[in-house]
């Protein structure tokens, strides 16, 4: 850019030859591709960044429910069991009687 304004500012009248200015803007144009490329490929590793972020969050978030599906599996096995201490009594004769 610093180019550029030079060269316009050194020759107001126009007398400079059209090469010079091709090739300042022939190399402004190189910069701006460079530039865009650039912009690509953090772009593109942002995305990769964001997808890697949400793919963690997804399996902490399916951790979360293995979790919770085991704990509450846990419970119900004790409840379970529980309920069948307490319910069914051993020393009764009755409820161990095998009908004929």
């Amino acid at each position: 850019t610093t180019r550029l304004v030079h060269v316009t500012h050194a020759d107001p009248k126009g007398s400079i030859p059209a090469f010079a200015l091709e090739q300042t803007f022939g190399d402004i144009a190189k910069r701006l591709v460079a530039i865009r490329k650039e912009v690509g490929r953090r772009t593109e590793s942002h995305r990769h960044l964001m997808a890697s972020d949400a793919l963690n969050a997804g399996d902490d978030a399916s951790r979360t429910a293995d979790r919770q599906i085991r704990s509450s599996r846990d419970a119900h096995a004790h409840g379970s069991e529980s309920f069948n201490r307490q319910h069914v009594d051993p020393t009764n004769d009755d409820a161990a009687a095998v009908p004929e």
